[in-house]
């Protein structure tokens, strides 16, 4: 049997190849296998990748412990990095073309200033991506207000980690996809609406409700309408839990 092993990612198709023998440690999180050698880390495998179970069961055999990695505190931080993941990718990917194309029409003295101004085009994106989440953190906020407490220091309280969290009392996730933060505690909602269709471009539909607060102010919460349906059916299973 081979030492070598190669494992391709059908997420973001790359390839790492690394001597099994090497590895002194596997964590995992929600997401991802980080492999380590004595060097420290040497590669990040999604739990989507192909040839992951042979991984594990070769781990397994040869005695290399398989540990769960220490999360983080769910905070808003968190939330606001693992919705921007794509984000960041895209941000950097331009970045590096930016460069390319800078280093290509190089002229003495101009390397400064090709440089700052895509370092300013990458800045400007990620702001406009993150302006996305402006309406998920106003809603957190009305209900640090309303609730009197730290939504950081409550997660702390509660011993939550990772980057999503759903029980009887919160509902967090984020949507990459539609660059969504929703972060809910059950006591702050009076009601909330049915989805209904918000914006609709090219056959892609965005959906809306309304999320009445217990001071009766209105709160908009768009996405997709499976996300925004998990949301009403969270909340409809507690209402009746806690009527029971």
């Amino acid at each position: 049997m081979t030492n070598k092993m190669e494992m391709r990612s059908c997420t973001i198709h790359s390839i790492c190849k690394f001597n099994i023998h090497d590895i002194v440690e596997v964590r995992h999180d929600e997401e991802w296998y980080t492999l380590y050698t004595n060097k420290g880390r040497i590669a990040s495998v999604s739990y989507e990748s192909i040839g992951i179970s042979n991984l594990l069961s070769r781990c397994k055999k040869e005695g290399i412990p398989i540990n769960e990695a220490e999360q983080r505190y769910l905070s808003k931080w968190v939330l606001y990095v693992h919705c921007m993941h794509n984000a960041f990718i895209i941000a950097i990917i331009l970045l590096v073309l930016f460069l390319i194309v800078g280093i290509s029409a190089w002229q003495p003295g101009e390397m400064l200033s090709y440089f700052l101004l895509f370092f300013g085009i990458v800045v400007v994106t990620v702001i406009i991506f993150s302006c996305f989440l402006l309406n998920g953190f106003r809603l957190i906020h009305a209900q640090e207000k309303a609730l009197h407490f730290s939504f950081n220091q409550e997660m702390k309280r509660l011993n939550i980690h990772g980057k999503m969290h759903i029980d009887h009392t919160w509902y967090i996730v984020t949507d990459r996809e539609s660059l969504n933060i929703i972060a809910l505690h059950r006591e702050f909602i009076k009601n909330i609406s049915a989805p209904k269709i918000y914006r609709e471009s090219y056959g892609d539909k965005s959906y809306k409700m309304i999320i009445t607060a217990m001071d009766g102010k209105n709160y908009k919460l768009v996405g997709l309408k499976n996300t925004l349906q998990n949301v009403k059916k969270w909340w409809l299973e507690n209402k009746v839990t806690n009527t029971i």
